[in-house]
């Protein structure tokens, strides 16, 4: 418990006990002034417990892996593939289709997936994913606390490449925007060139709405 929530809690303790005192009693005034300060404290008391509540649950550990062949971010909902060097290097029209084709029962993927739900990230996405306090990769660990090793959360990561995102049309119509996983950096490059491929996936329940309302 922190000095504030102690000190609340003792202010609120006094003054309660205060307003129903034998002492009190016959000064409603008094009476009413520490029931008033009761009241003030509960409320600062609670809300400082909610703030705490919010922030510690606002906060919790980047990845969880499912144990299916994917990983959650828990700060964006996004589900990765485990294996982030699934595909290789592919061109990028090459790279969607790849990514857009995979489903559950390829590459030791158990999640049920079909067809279609996956994709490549945007490039806003990997920017969520990537943590530039590391570098090669600029990627943390599950638990946020050191720079990411094999298997912890995910595997093959190539941190000296680049992988492609979905955004396309950066400096030139043929362009498609891409992350250097090595520093967090983005850069664009001509379609026809090569990178890894590392596809992403929505939660479940925002695939049933996208079907349900298109």
């Amino acid at each position: 418990m922190t000095l504030k929530l102690f000190l609340l809690a003792v202010l609120f303790v006094i003054s309660g006990g205060a307003a129903f005192s034998e002492y009190f009693k016959g000064r409603k005034m008094l009476s009413f002034l520490a029931t008033a300060v009761a009241i003030i404290a509960t409320f600062y008391l609670f809300q400082d417990i909610y703030d705490d509540l919010k922030q510690w649950s606002s906060s919790p550990q980047p990845y969880i892996d499912i144990g299916n062949g994917t990983v959650t971010d828990n700060r964006t909902g996004l589900i990765w593939l485990k294996n982030a060097d699934t595909f290789g290097i592919q061109k990028w029209n090459k790279a969607r289709e790849r990514a857009a084709n995979l489903e559950s029962g390829q590459y030791g993927l158990r999640d049920g997936s079909k067809r279609g739900m996956w994709r490549l990230p945007s490039i806003k996405e990997w920017e969520a994913m990537v943590d530039k306090d590391y570098m090669e990769p600029a990627l943390s660990n599950a638990t946020d606390t050191g720079r990411w090793e094999e298997g912890d959360a995910f595997l093959n990561v190539h941190k000296y490449s680049d992988y492609w995102s979905s955004t396309s049309g950066a400096d030139k119509k043929n362009d498609a925007w891409y992350m250097d996983i090595r520093y967090g950096s983005v850069g664009s490059s001509d379609q026809s060139n090569r990178y890894y491929v590392w596809p992403v996936r929505d939660e479940h329940w925002r695939e049933t709405l996208i079907h349900w309302v298109f």
